[in-house]
């Protein structure tokens, strides 16, 4: 008689606690937000990021670009990544704003026609979509020509989770620049194309001139010197 009261006491303690427990216990998150805070939170610990004057004024190395013919001068810890998940050639490494992705990747030649028709429709999507603010410029360099395109999206908000865990909405402005370089050989031209992936307007305004130095060493491995006129002021 003494253990079965025992037990029921037992099983009234448990009962008790389990009730409580199932009080005190908030709802879970839904599914979505669960799960980018588990993914937040299995994260591995970014690296050690140079300091913004270490990327700034520090030293810089050649690199080059892929298989191209082509190499650029960028801070010690930028590298080419061509093992990554979207299958595609990237040079990254940080800025004083934040990570920086650029595509790499080989487009078909032109002739000097298609590149004309290639600078018109350019230039039509601009007068297209005023608001978007895009550009368009053919730079006339020593070694190659250069056209660069530039444009932002509509603003959308983003709901993330903070390291918190709480939810909230920032601002997301997508920013395309895209550099096409333009190697001439004979009547043709070969073109290699810089995208840069995943930039944001924000990180365009606070990184543009840290990025345009960048891109003006841009130059023919085989050939020293100046590779690209300034851009126009």
């Amino acid at each position: 008689m003494m253990c079965a009261g025992r037990a029921a006491v037992a099983l009234v303690v448990m009962s008790v606690a389990v009730q409580m427990g199932c009080e005190d216990a908030p709802p879970p998150p839904p599914p979505q937000v669960q799960q980018r805070v588990q993914e937040t939170q299995a994260a591995p610990s970014e690296p050690d990021r140079p300091t913004t004057q270490e990327l700034v004024a520090g030293p810089r190395r050649r690199i080059n670009l892929a298989s191209w013919p082509l190499s650029m001068e960028v801070p010690l810890s930028w590298e080419i990544d061509s093992k990554n998940a979207k299958g595609f050639i990237f040079l990254e490494g940080h800025a004083p704003g934040g990570m920086v992705q650029i595509q790499l990747a080989q487009r078909p030649t032109l002739n000097p026609e298609q590149l004309q028709h290639m600078i018109d429709a350019a230039k039509r999507d601009v007068a297209a979509d005023p608001r978007s603010k895009k550009t368009v410029e053919l730079r006339e360099g020593k070694q190659f020509k250069l056209l660069e395109r530039k444009g932002q999206s509509p603003t959308v908000m983003l709901n993330v989770v903070d390291e918190d865990g709480q939810i909230r909405e920032v601002p997301h402005t997508p920013y395309s620049w895209t550099i096409n370089v333009l190697v001439s050989q004979d009547k043709t031209m070969f073109n290699y194309e810089l995208n840069f992936f995943d930039l944001t307007l924000e990180q365009y305004e606070a990184d543009r001139a840290f990025l345009e130095k960048i891109v003006d060493t841009l130059q023919l491995e085989s050939i020293a010197g100046p590779a690209i006129a300034p851009p126009a002021s």
